[in-house]
Formats: C-alpha cells, sequence, structure tokens
C-alpha cells in the first residue's frame, strides 16, 4: 500500500509540474494584497544616484579632474591615495596609477602586417606561421573510396 501511495505522489508531482508555468507551482493571491503592495511600491522614494555603487576604477574616473588638480599642486599619487583610502574609497598609489593612465590599445593584425612589411622594404608580404604536421588518429587509416559497396 506505501508504494501505490508513493507512486500516486509521484505522478501528482510531475503532473502539477507539468500543468504549471515554467515548473513553479501556481499560487494565489488576495486582491486585498495586491492593493497594499501597489500602494507601497507607489510610496517608495525615488533611489538616490549616491546609493549605487561603482567599481574603484569608475570612481577614480569620476575624480579625474580632483586628482589631476592635486597633482598639479604637488602631491603625489600615494599621498593621493591615502587621502582617497581615509575617505572610504580603499586604494594604493601604483593601483591609482594604473586607472589614472589611458588605456593601450591592443594591436591588430593589420598593423602588424603593415610593420613588418615596412620594415623588409614594403614589397614582401609577412611570412605565414608554420601549422603543425598533422597525423592520423591512431588505429584509423584512410583509404580510397571502393567503386563496390
Amino acid at each position: 500500500m506505501s508504494c501505490d501511495l508513493l507512486t500516486l505522489s509521484a505522478l501528482s508531482y510531475n503532473f502539477k509540474q507539468l500543468i504549471s508555468k515554467e515548473g513553479q507551482q501556481m499560487k494565489k493571491v488576495s486582491v486585498d494584497i495586491i492593493a497594499r503592495l501597489g500602494k507601497q511600491l507607489d510610496e517608495t522614494p525615488v533611489k538616490s544616484p549616491e546609493a549605487k555603487m561603482v567599481s574603484t576604477a569608475e570612481a577614480v574616473r569620476k575624480l579625474r579632474g580632483s586628482i589631476q588638480a592635486l597633482r598639479a599642486r604637488g602631491y603625489t599619487l600615494d599621498e593621493i591615495a591615502e587621502i582617497l583610502s581615509e575617505g572610504d574609497l580603499p586604494i594604493g598609489g601604483k593601483t591609482l596609477k594604473t586607472y589614472l593612465s589611458p588605456k593601450k590599445r591592443k594591436s591588430t593584425a593589420k598593423k602588424t602586417v603593415r610593420k613588418r612589411a615596412s620594415q623588409t622594404g614594403g614589397n614582401t608580404p609577412a611570412t605565414p606561421k608554420k601549422l603543425p604536421e598533422t597525423r592520423p588518429a591512431i588505429g584509423f587509416e584512410v583509404r580510397p573510396d571502393r567503386k563496390e559497396i
């Protein structure tokens, strides 16, 4: 008898999975709860931009002008990093230097080919890389097709 109950409960569970939306059981909610939640959402204050979290790199980018002004007044990056760290933006001088330095552009294949061509006189194309030799798979021999099957 317990096996039959187990089977019935498994079938019931599978049936609920089939008829529910995306495998979740559909729940009913009172209209009063919906009205209360709607009112609560409408009364929720606008989130201030200050509450938004940004990365340390983004914070340094936003403070770039102020940091450059301090550099012009004689402060080192380590001293500026110490000031920022005391003001709840923990950062080191080397990291600050990295975030303030302009991003390096990745070289493209076209630039590399042009550079090689200019170094060799401009008329010779760049030599292609040598591809590794391919070996047949172990235990498999490639044979020509037969006319008969």
